[in-house]
């Protein structure tokens, strides 16, 4: 048989078996089989040698002789064809794919070659793809089968017709169970666990037997050893003084040993205290370094602020004068108009007077007499009148009251708003004047000491588990100024904060706030780690219709981007020109419709809250804009702003005089009023007098004549100097509206350049402070290295001493030593006893030992040797008993927890098998419309099939009673439970539908063919002698081979 021929091999597949080849054995005089990598069919007639193809391939890997159940004898050499010396078999294995067994040695291809000779031994070749012999023995054949996990020898893997003919008329509970062991491999596992568990046992019993030794040999020792004591007095002194003896030579060299460890203790001490001046001298140089780069840094930036300070201070002097003339010229005018306001008064009554005193001469001399009569009428009405005075005066004088309430609430409200809008002026000339700063840094918009916060933060970047982020405004960008109001207030919670990874961050990034004067920072914790959200587009609103804040910004992280939506709902918030739009939105609930959460306009805020549509106010319009693009243009809109608010402030100033002189002008109405009313009740008497008056006036005044000519010219003369001072007043509030304009402006530019100054003072003030630290910092450390350097120059000749002094204590120990090795080495001494005792002391209890020992010779059966030697093997004996049954023990005790464990192991898994068995042939026998348990008895070592026919509903136990189909059948579906739990590479069937009739066969068919391709990586081969037209022989993956029907040799 050629190379080219067997070097055959499944692509991508490893474990299955690609050929196998028969000579002389059993019926077949020479046999080759070739199959597929996943199911294979073998059909023919009985006695056609179908089931030798599944022989030879188990008896080629090595299967055990009751295994096959197929030869006459009890060795595989019954096999051999009658007439024939030896039968060879060849088994071709694929070795492809990932899990190829030795690839590089092997290739593609193994090859099994097994000899049976009927004399002499078998003989087994393993080969490579290329036909090279790789290995002849059994235990190399194993690796392979154990790679692939190929056990012929697992009747779930090799099902023989014997072992299903066995199991069909099998009534035995107990062969079941122990075929079920076999078959899910639980059988190996007990045989071991019992294996350990006898081991185990008789370890106890051989310890227990040396236990029982012990106390016997303790006996003996004792019994010697007092024998020995007659003896021991004497070896005990002799002992005695030679350890004195070799003690006392070694105890003067460890005397200089222990000096001269004193003395390498200072040296080392003095070589570390060295080091550490070294160490400590590079530190202070790195700080005073550091120290003077900032000194640098800090004085150019002070020298930097100070110009700007004595700048703008030049220039507040230059405004303040102008302001100050500014108020002395608006004064004057003042002055001026409030002169001619009082001369036109003046001159207004002199003409009045004048008109009247004419007035009064004409109608005189006309003679009317009439005007008596109608005085005494009029008075007499005016006291019938009286009484109806007095109610209506007190009726009005309510009306009055009423009216001063109102007027003083109005002159509080206007007083109010007066001081806000002075307040708001104030505020955004401050922050005109932060803007002017961002010139140097923009973080000043955030806060003043927003900037000495962020260095500070830098500089220890490394103190935190991820840098912080913030404040959180300078990591977004606005994408259209046009925004910049409504979007710095949809951010207003956020835009300040610091952003962190751990709430230890967060106390840090507080400590520091707090160490340079940024008082209630916020700190947001957050996780630094997740990408930024993906917002569906079906939870924002549509793009095409509404702008949001989240498409108008950029954020250069994501973790800001998540918290802009988290704390801010910038997807939901959307930017609108106009409020009634915004505000139908809400009113139709349109809003809600359309993802819209709120609507920012350029000046208010429109949202829902519950049931209500709010529309609010902004509530930092005069702020500095942080993300403003340009500072100019908002110093520019601030100022703008503040000669609006200028201009409102006048109208509220001049609102809250008119409500103020209403007030007076009500509660002077109310005291005429009240003194009205009191001379109501005299009217009477006063009009017959004024009557009675009147006669007496009329009667003197015809007498008299008046030139009306001369009152006339005196009228007009008054008329043409009040034109005069009237046109004089006119020209003089126009100059002084001119001169409270430059006033204000100058009270404007005043009040900037001082917030101006004072922010750059501050700065100052702060760069003041850093610069002397770091003076002080780097004077301090100056001092600190050149004391240093002075203490490092005076440790060099005290090292160097040190040192010499070691060097010749070292050299003068070890001489001695030398000369004392003589007498024992320095281990022998330490054996004998401590050697760190004074050597007097040693000496004196060397010469005591002597003179013990001289005295006590002279007295003592057996000879010393002789009971010392016995004693000394008992004792040894007896110890090494003792040590070694106290590890057996423990070791007993490890062991016997350890089989204990696996005996655990083994039930739990042998009980989750047996319900995953049970659940499987269920499932199987449902095909045929029953239902089926098994039940498996670990304690009585029984298995039992259980079976319920689904149209009668009658269970069935005892498989004997089944109809040769059924029992066939329910063979068929334990075996394919039990292949669930098979990891082999390989199943074969032989005669799996022996009894069954038509229905049983299709049904068991096409149960093979779904639990065949369920399990794409393994390889099945089927061998029936019956009809198998039912199975498609065009599938792919289906391979059938055809036996010739048997014939009788020539």
């Amino acid at each position: 048989m050629g190379k080219a021929n067997i070097a055959m091999y499944h692509p991508g597949s490893a474990g299955s078996f690609v050929k196998v080849v028969m000579v002389n054995f059993m019926c077949h005089h020479h046999l080759t089989v070739e199959l597929g990598p996943r199911i294979n069919y073998i059909v023919g007639e009985n006695g056609s040698g179908k089931s030798a193809v599944l022989t030879a391939l188990t008896v080629a890997l090595g299967a055990k002789a009751k295994s096959v159940g197929r030869s006459s004898t009890k060795s595989v050499k019954g096999m051999i064809k009658s007439g024939t010396q030896q039968a060879k078999l060849t088994v071709v294995i694929s070795n492809d794919g990932e899990d190829a067994f030795m690839p590089a040695t092997y290739g593609r291809t193994i090859i099994i070659e097994k000899v049976l000779a009927k004399v002499g031994a078998n003989s087994l070749k393993i080969k490579n793809a290329q036909g090279e012999t790789i290995g002849t023995k059994s235990d190399e054949l194993a690796r392979i089968t154990d790679h692939f996990a190929i056990d012929v020898d697992n009747p779930i893997v090799v099902m023989t017709q014997d072992m299903a003919k066995q199991f069909l008329n099998s009534g035995d509970d107990g062969k079941k169970y122990e075929f079920f062991l076999r078959a899910t491999l639980l059988q190996a596992v007990q045989e071991r666990a019992t294996i350990a568990k006898n081991s185990v046992d008789e370890m106890k019993m051989v310890l227990d037997e040396h236990n029982e030794n012990i106390p016997v040999l303790k006996k003996n020792i004792e019994a010697l050893q007092h024998e020995l004591n007659a003896f021991e007095r004497v070896e005990q002194l002799r002992s005695k003084s030679i350890d004195f003896r070799r003690r006392y030579a070694w105890s003067k060299i460890t005397q200089m040993e222990r000096k001269l460890a004193e003395e390498r203790g200072k040296l080392a001490k003095y070589q570390d205290e060295k080091a550490k001046l070294i160490e400590q001298i590079s530190k202070l140089e790195k700080a005073r370094d550091d120290a003077k780069k900032q000194k640098d840094i800090f004085q150019g930036q002070h020298d930097e602020y100070m110009a700007k300070v004595t700048t703008t201070a030049a220039e507040r002097r230059a405004i303040e004068a102008e302001y100050k003339e500014a108020a002395r010229q608006l004064q004057k005018v003042k002055t001026d108009q409030l002169t001619e306001e009082t001369k036109i008064k003046q001159l207004s009554k002199k003409t009045k007077d004048a008109e009247t005193k004419i007035q009064r001469v004409v109608d005189m001399q006309k003679g009317e007499t009439t005007q008596v009569e109608a005085n005494i009428q009029r008075f007499n009405q005016a006291m019938v009148q009286a009484k109806a005075d007095v109610t209506q005066c007190e009726q009005h004088i309510e009306q009055l009251e009423s009216t001063r309430q109102n007027s003083k609430r109005e002159s509080t409200v206007c007083a109010q708003r007066h001081r806000g809008i002075e307040a708001g002026i104030d505020n955004i000339r401050k922050q005109i004047a932060t803007l002017k700063s961002t010139s140097s840094n923009k973080l000043v918009l955030y806060h003043s000491k927003m900037p000495a916060l962020v260095d500070a933060i830098e500089r220890r970047r490394g103190d935190f588990s991820k840098p912080p982020l913030g404040p959180v405004g300078t990591h977004i960008t606005l994408k259209n100024q046009e925004w910049v109001t409504p979007v710095e207030e949809c951010l207003s919670g956020v835009m300040n904060s610091f952003v962190v990874a751990t709430p230890q961050d967060m106390d840090k990034v507080r400590k520091l706030a707090q160490e340079c004067g940024v008082p209630n920072v916020n700190v947001v914790c957050v996780n630094f780690n997740r990408q930024r959200y993906n917002i569906p587009s079906e939870r924002v609103p549509n793009p095409s219709q509404f702008t949001t804040v989240m498409s108008v910004i950029e954020c250069t992280h994501d973790v800001i981007f998540n918290l802009c939506v988290d704390q801010c709902q910038i997807e939901n918030s959307v930017l609108l020109k106009d409020e009634g739009p915004a505000v139908a939105l809400f009113n139709s609930n349109e809003a809600k419709v359309k993802n819209i959460g709120s609507i920012y306009t350029p000046l208010r805020k429109i949202f829902s809250s519950g049931n209500t549509t709010r529309n609010e106010a902004f509530k930092n319009m005069n702020t500095a804009r942080k993300l403003g693009a340009d500072s100019k243009s908002q110093i520019k809109q601030f100022e703008a702003r503040i000669k609006e608010e200028q201009e409102n402030a006048k109208r509220a100033s001049a609102a809250q005089v008119a409500a103020s002189k209403a007030v007076k002008d009500v509660e002077s109405a109310l005291v005429k009023a009240q003194d009205d009313l009191k001379k109501l009740i005299s009217a009477a008497h006063d009009a017959r007098r004024a009557l009675e008056q009147a006669k007496s006036d009329a009667e003197d005044t015809s007498a008299a004549g008046y030139d009306v000519s001369a009152l006339q010219d005196e009228l007009d003369s008054l008329n043409a100097e009040l034109i005069t001072h009237r046109s004089s007043l006119a020209e003089i509030e126009r100059e002084c509206e001119e001169k409270q304009k430059a006033y204000d402006d100058a009270k404007n530019a005043l009040a900037e350049k001082q917030a101006l100054g004072e922010s750059f003072k501050e700065h100052a003030r702060e760069l003041t402070n850093n610069l002397s630290a770091a003076t002080d910092l780097s004077v301090s450390t100056a001092k600190s290295i050149a004391r240093k350097e002075e203490q490092l120059r005076d440790a060099d000749p005290i090292i160097a001493l040190a040192e010499q002094t070691v060097a010749a204590m070292h050299e003068e120990i070890e001489t001695c030593a030398e000369q004392t090795t003589a007498i024992c080495t320095r281990s022998e001494a330490v054996e004998a006893g401590d050697i760190n005792i004074e050597p007097e002391k040693l000496l004196r209890m060397y010469e005591n030992s002597k003179e013990q020992m001289r005295t006590e010779e002279q007295r003592h059966k057996r000879p010393f040797e002789e009971i010392s030697d016995e004693l000394s093997f008992e004792s040894r004996k007896l110890a090494k008993l003792d040590s070694g049954f106290g590890r057996s023990m423990k070791l007993y005790g490890q062991l016997r927890k350890g089989v204990k464990a696996r005996q655990k192991q083994v039930q739990v898994r042998a009980t989750e098998i047996s319900k995953i068995v049970s659940h499987r042939f269920n499932y199987y026998m449902s095909k045929k419309g029953h239902s089926g348990r098994v039940l498996v008895d670990f304690k009585d070592a029984t298995l039992s099939l259980e079976v319920k026919d689904g149209e009668k509903g009658k269970s069935v136990k005892d498989m004997r009673s089944m109809s040769g189909g059924e029992r066939s059948y329910s063979t068929l579906a334990f075996n394919l439970s039990l292949g669930d739990t098979n990891e082999s590479p390989f199943s074969a069937m032989d005669e799996f539908d022996v009894f069954m009739d038509a229905v049983n066969r299709k049904v068991s068919i096409d149960s093979l063919l779904k639990f065949a391709r369920k399990h794409v990586d393994k390889q099945f081969i089927f061998i029936t002698p019956q009809d198998i037209s039912a199975v498609d022989a065009n599938a792919e993956d289906i391979k059938i081979m055809k036996m010739a029907p048997a014939r009788v040799d020539a």
